[in-house]
């Protein structure tokens, strides 16, 4: 695993192309298009997700795949360095409203 995430982030840093072939809708006919950071967070992510999944599961311990490889895969992350923005004083306030509350939960039902 440590050998796939170090070619990963090789690749993004340096432009190089993936090694499976991945084609970008208008560029098909130019080839494989250079790896970004936010494609390998997204690999990383993707990954990381199927196979905490599979873990949970129980089926990585059933088709023998160690826990160590699976928790070795690091978290994407957030590529563009962009915090996620939390919501306005007024839609907090909002949401927290008892009437619009009690209006989920009625839909709920």
């Amino acid at each position: 695993m440590a050998g796939f995430v170090t070619d990963q982030r090789h690749r993004a840093a340096h432009g190089l192309k993936p090694l499976g072939v991945h084609y970008k809708v208008l560029r098909r006919k130019r080839g494989p298009v250079a790896v970004t950071q936010a494609q390998v967070a997204g690999i990383f992510s993707s990954a990381r997700h199927v196979l905490r999944t599979a873990m949970d599961a129980g089926e990585t311990e059933r088709i023998g795949l160690d826990r160590r490889f699976v928790v070795a895969l690091p978290p994407g992350g957030n590529p563009g360095g962009r915090r996620r923005r939390p919501l306005s004083d007024q839609a907090a306030r909002a949401l927290a409203d008892e009437v619009n509350l009690s209006c989920l939960d009625a839909g709920r039902r």
